[in-house]
């Protein structure tokens, strides 16, 4: 329990001292963004409305209007609505420790319309036997759809927890199937 509050109290410390959000409206929903200085912070599930999408986001934080969350949109867009699986907007990865930033940064890796197992992910950066900490990472993603946590299945192919909910993993990886059988 004393580590879990270390590494909670780490990600505050490195948190952005200045935030700014985005909204983007797609076919699934409204997308909260928060950004920092550096890149995409975090972003939300789709939402029902606009007004639940804001909601999630810390009263007072002032609006991202620019190329980068023009860019996000367009890119959140052209993914929920089947278009493409692509995402290249800057990421700042502050707050994460190490294993963990290995770990998300390595899953960004996994194509569009593929999975992997926890097993796989710890075996492929080299830690063969922590397949529970992959799954600490994988909860700890707050940057989930471009840091593709939901590509990552149990080992006997079964999807397992995911922060938006089982249903939406199972359709994003549908999506991805459809997307990846079409390039």
């Amino acid at each position: 329990m004393a580590s879990r509050e270390r590494r909670r109290q780490a990600a505050s410390a490195a948190a952005p001292a200045r935030y700014s959000f985005s909204l983007a409206e797609t076919v699934w929903g409204w997308v909260p963004a928060v950004w920092s200085e550096t890149g995409l912070w975090q972003l939300g599930f789709p939402q029902s409305s606009r007004q639940a999408a804001a909601a999630l986001i810390r009263a007072g934080t002032p609006e991202e209007i620019g190329p980068r969350a023009a860019r996000l949109a367009e890119q959140l867009q052209s993914y929920f609505a089947g278009q493409k699986c692509a995402f290249d907007v800057a990421l700042d990865w502050r707050g994460y420790p190490p294993f963990w930033e290995q770990v998300l940064r390595y899953i960004t890796t996994i194509p569009c319309g593929a999975t992997m197992s926890y097993g796989a992910v710890a075996a492929a950066v080299g830690r063969p036997s922590a397949a529970r900490a992959v799954g600490g990472a994988m909860r700890a993603n707050r940057i989930p759809i471009i840091v593709p946590c939901h590509r990552v299945i149990g080992a006997d192919g079964s999807l397992t927890g995911f922060g938006g909910g089982l249903e939406v993993k199972e359709a994003m990886l549908r999506l991805e199937k459809r997307l990846a059988g079409s390039a």
